[in-house]
């Protein structure tokens, strides 16, 4: 009966189609510059997004939040280190899967898109206030 029922309700494809990893806390899990072959997505824990260069935190990322897509999407490089901060779970998806999931379904690419604009303006205003209390403090 139960098998019957993930069948029926796609639950069977959702799950064949992810991995689950662990990661422990201290380490890298996609380093800038690094082909992008999946996405994660946060079960438990928390990871960190960080510019190696400049040694700047950008954003911490938190359970059911997604990384790694970007460069799925572009093509290009990854363009930043994440950094696990806790020990932590994931779920991760490859690059084929995550684009046929996303090309069938209007509703999840919209949502998609909704969060990484939303990532993106918080990751903006992040440096640019943060960028602004150390010139703030300089003045002091």
């Amino acid at each position: 009966f139960f098998v019957e029922f993930i069948r029926q309700n796609k639950l069977h494809d959702f799950i064949m189609d992810y991995q689950r990893w662990f990661c422990k806390a201290g380490e890298t899990i996609v380093k800038a510059g690094d082909e992008g072959a999946e996405a994660f997505i946060i079960i438990d824990g928390c990871a960190e997004v960080r510019i190696p260069e400049k040694n700047t935190v950008l954003a911490t990322l938190e359970p059911g939040e997604m990384f790694g897509e970007l460069a799925l999407i572009t093509g290009e490089k990854r363009s930043a280190d994440v950094v696990a901060k806790t020990d932590l779970q994931m779920m991760v998806m490859t690059k084929e899967t995550f684009l046929k999931r996303f090309v069938e379904d209007s509703n999840k690419a919209l949502t998609l898109m909704r969060m990484i604009s939303k990532r993106s303006q918080s990751m903006i205003m992040n440096l640019k206030y943060g960028h602004l209390a150390k010139e703030d403090a300089l003045a002091d």
